[in-house]
């Protein structure tokens, strides 16, 4: 479908969609200032980036015919959201945790202190260093939050194997999906529409195996169909 025959509705929401792209791609650039200031973490950015991927797929959904279909599997690609508010957070407490660490640790050297309370403020320190490590695990977690996912699977080789199974799969029905297309005359529109919206589940599914989020694609899409089944009814 060319942009000219558009309706009026899509050409609302589509205007709308670039607008949003515009908006983020100018919070892009000044987040990817603010990581030569130290003003911003490398998470803000990929989540940025994250965003402006998903409206660039809606853009092209609409276009496509397919965005009825999209709506329904966006939240399937959506970045995570609120991990950069997440992000300053844990750093305001790790900053907070490490003042009191050092206030505690001087605590140590005074001369007038029992054994007694030797022995509590050591403890006091000792609490304080796993608290501000444990703090640091999280923060590390968020800004490698996709990185994660995939080294908490209990076999990361057959893991690989899997999705590299799932890739091979998926990019042959891909594959085969464009053929039929290709050969679609236009006098079957509504075989080509069918066609075009299953091209768009795949190439969502795509992404969810390079995500490492497969599992919870398919659980989307089950629930999908068995909504739009019921509905026939």
């Amino acid at each position: 479908m060319s942009i000219s025959n558009l309706s009026n509705k899509d050409r609302i929401v589509r205007s709308k969609i670039r607008m949003k792209m515009s908006n983020l791609r100018s919070k892009l650039n000044e987040l990817e200032n603010g990581i030569e200031s130290g003003d911003t973490q490398q998470s803000e950015v990929d989540a940025c980036k994250g965003e402006i991927e998903v409206l660039r797929k809606e853009l092209k959904s609409i276009v496509d015919g397919g965005h009825t279909t999209f709506i329904r599997a966006k939240s399937m690609l959506q970045p995570k959201k609120n991990l950069s508010s997440k992000g300053k957070k844990l750093d305001w407490k790790t900053k907070l945790l490490k003042t009191r660490l050092k206030t505690a640790e001087k605590k140590l050297l005074r001369k007038d202190l029992s054994s007694k309370l030797l022995e509590q403020q050591k403890k006091v320190v000792e609490e304080l260093k796993t608290q501000i490590q444990s703090l640091s695990v999280e923060r590390q977690a968020i800004e490698n939050f996709n990185h994660t996912r995939f080294i908490h699977l209990k076999d990361q080789g057959a893991e690989e194997d899997k999705q590299s199974g799932e890739l091979l799969e998926v990019n042959q029905k891909i594959n085969d999906l464009n053929e039929k297309i290709s050969k679609c005359t236009d006098s079957d529109t509504d075989k080509k529409e069918h066609l075009k919206e299953e091209l768009h589940l795949l190439e969502m599914e795509k992404e969810s195996i390079e995500n490492f989020t497969h599992d919870h694609f398919l659980e989307n899409l089950a629930s999908m169909k068995a909504k739009r089944k019921s509905g026939l009814r």
